[in-house]
């Protein structure tokens, strides 16, 4: 059974002239317009691709743990979902698997990891070949 580690970015930088950091989480993607949501699913795409080493699972399961950049308390499926979503999708997009239904995606699962050290926050992503 093979499996691939990376450590996926909490929030991004958007904007053109004038740069904010945007955290993805679910209350923030539900209220931004959909071609803010695009860009930072792009933006998003061209942050994992270049370190994610050449692989392709066809059956696959992904676990993250969360590491938040502070101590304000948080849903981690607000965060969860939507990086997994993001993370998902460019997985596809990239060809490193079929497709992310539940003939590919056998599981998926989060954890709490405690604080990050960059006061940043990131998610590790294990995708584990089922």
């Amino acid at each position: 059974m093979d499996k691939i580690e990376v450590v996926l970015p909490m929030s991004l930088e958007m904007g053109v002239r004038k740069k904010k950091n945007v955290y993805l989480n679910l209350n923030v993607y539900r209220n931004m317009p959909f071609h803010q949501n695009n860009t930072l699913k792009r933006l998003f795409k061209a942050e994992v691709e270049p370190i994610l080493p050449d692989f392709y699972f066809e059956n696959f399961r992904i676990e993250y743990v969360i590491y938040l950049p502070n101590k304000l308390k948080r849903d981690i499926m607000n965060v969860g979902s939507i990086v997994d979503k993001f993370f998902c999708d460019s997985l596809v997009e990239l060809g490193k698997v079929p497709d992310d239904n539940y003939n590919y995606l056998k599981k998926v699962s989060f954890s709490f990891g405690g604080l990050s050290d960059d006061k940043k926050g990131y998610l590790v992503a294990t995708i584990i070949e089922e």
